[in-house]
């Protein structure tokens, strides 16, 4: 309805790169659910949506955006950016 899909997952932040993987629930019922990487220096921007209950963030790549719900999401947003801000990209 949206042109999204909100599936569980695992999200994981590191120097390098930013990666989901979804759960295997998800995976078993949703054909073509792929695991998610983009490397740190393939990040544009990263933002903080508010989003009932859970927030979300967007982190905008060279490929498009990406988009996930997780609790915490402020500072997720902010170790992502973090990360990003070192390959001389605008932070949020």
């Amino acid at each position: 309805m949206h042109g999204g899909l909100w599936v569980p997952g695992q999200l994981t932040v590191t120097a390098q790169e930013l990666s989901f993987a979804p759960g295997e629930m998800s995976a078993a019922l949703h054909a073509g659910l792929e695991r998610v990487l983009i490397p740190m220096s393939d990040i544009r921007a990263v933002r903080r949506e508010f989003g009932w209950l859970t927030g979300i963030v967007v982190v905008s790549h060279t490929k498009g955006e990406f988009r996930c719900r997780c609790f915490g999401a402020r500072s997720v947003a902010r170790a992502i950016a973090s990360f990003a801000s070192r390959y001389n990209l605008d932070p949020p």
